[in-house]
């Protein structure tokens, strides 16, 4: 019986270092999970923050209710915000006065996008 009752301690023993072995590696990947949303959820604010300052600019140049809010499929989503950051900034810079019909065309069409963007929940999700 004495055999039976040292293997049994050895066995708790050794156990108890798998069970603690796993608890660490747990911990590690939760915290590894934790520092990647962390990093996902600065990237998010910084697109809204994006998001916003381009349809602020572009309310202010053709106006609050000028331009509807609709939903369009963007393929490409990365490239689109891209692009549209692009054109938009360049047309920021210009004077009010100075602006092409092309110029205000293109903010017309891109704000709807941007709003729908804005509130179809790819960065609704942080709101506060």
């Amino acid at each position: 019986m004495r055999i039976f009752k040292e293997f049994a301690e050895w066995f708790s023993k050794n156990d108890q270092k798998i069970i603690d072995y796993h608890l660490q590696k747990d911990r590690e990947n939760l915290k590894r999970t934790l520092r990647e949303l962390q990093e996902e959820l600065q990237e998010m604010k910084a697109l809204r923050e994006k998001i916003d300052y381009l349809i602020k600019e572009s309310e202010r140049i053709v106006g609050k209710g000028e331009a509807s809010l609709k939903k369009e499929e963007i393929k490409d989503y990365t490239t689109w915000l891209s692009e549209a950051e692009e054109k938009l900034t360049r047309i920021f810079k210009l004077e009010s006065n100075t602006l092409s019909a092309a110029d205000r065309e293109v903010v017309q069409k891109e704000l709807p996008r941007l709003r729908a963007d804005r509130w179809s929940g790819k960065v609704e999700l942080l709101s506060g």
